[in-house]
């Protein structure tokens, strides 16, 4: 039996592509231009479309490698590992996040060297399942870590329309909006991470930052100041004292 399939054609490399996908699975490059060519082919009921991404991993390796480990280094830098790492001092002073721990501390963190296959792969589960939560904050988390804020924060905000209770989400979405230089929306999500839970350390941490960056100084001592009180021996209160006495 055969049925019709739809299938974006990349620009960059000629590759037809599942709908599903926003990076082609040849080469990287982006899928999600208004102009894109989509085309319908007859294919038989026996194709296996994951069986034709896993044929072209090679390929991917060989031609987006830089970009991959350009996109790795990148997520690498934007944060503070939340309870290990060094500090990188200032003025470049780093939000602290989930998805952008370590392996050992973040069951999430996706900096390898298959980003653009994991995330075309979630793309797909959640495209056949969009009530797959778990899948759609998964998805969210590896774009985080691919430093891909904007869509990054599109998935945060529908997990976020069935778990507007989960205050990690919130603070994530805010470091998304601290890297796309969004202050307003980087403070509004992470105060609503405080709403939530009073003495989330990490939110106020953040909050510091974010003000800073902005030249709040006083506010961002002051939320400096809370994030010690709550736990003045966990890395982050450590990191928060550091701050303090350079500012």
């Amino acid at each position: 039996m055969s049925k019709i399939e739809k299938y974006k054609v990349c620009k960059n490399c000629g590759e037809e592509n599942l709908l599903s996908l926003s990076y082609c699975s040849s080469c990287g490059a982006r899928l999600d231009s208004d102009n894109l060519e989509v085309i319908e082919k007859e294919v038989s009921s026996e194709d296996n479309s994951s069986k034709k991404t896993d044929k072209k991993v090679g390929k991917l390796y060989k031609t987006a490698n830089v970009m991959i480990i350009a996109v790795v280094l990148l997520a690498g830098g934007f944060a503070i590992l939340g309870f290990s790492g060094a500090f990188d001092g200032l003025p470049e002073v780093k939000l602290g996040n989930f998805s952008g721990m370590t392996n050992s501390d973040n069951p999430h963190a996706g900096s390898d060297m298959n980003l653009i296959n994991q995330i075309n792969a979630l793309e797909q589960k959640v495209a056949a399942n969009p009530e797959d939560h778990k899948s759609i904050l998964d998805l969210a988390h590896l774009l985080n870590d691919s430093n891909l804020n904007s869509k990054a924060i599109e998935k945060y905000n529908v997990y976020l329309e069935k778990h507007p209770g989960d205050a990690d989400v919130w603070v994530d979405m805010g470091v998304c909006y601290y890297e796309l230089k969004d202050s307003k929306n980087a403070i509004e999500s992470m105060t609503k991470a405080i709403e939530l839970v009073p003495d989330h350390q990490i939110a106020h941490f953040n909050l510091g930052i974010v003000n800073l960056s902005i030249g709040n100084r006083d506010k961002a001592v002051d939320w400096w100041n809370k994030a010690i009180k709550i736990d003045p021996n966990s890395n982050i209160g450590i990191k928060a004292k550091e701050l303090l006495t350079q500012h």
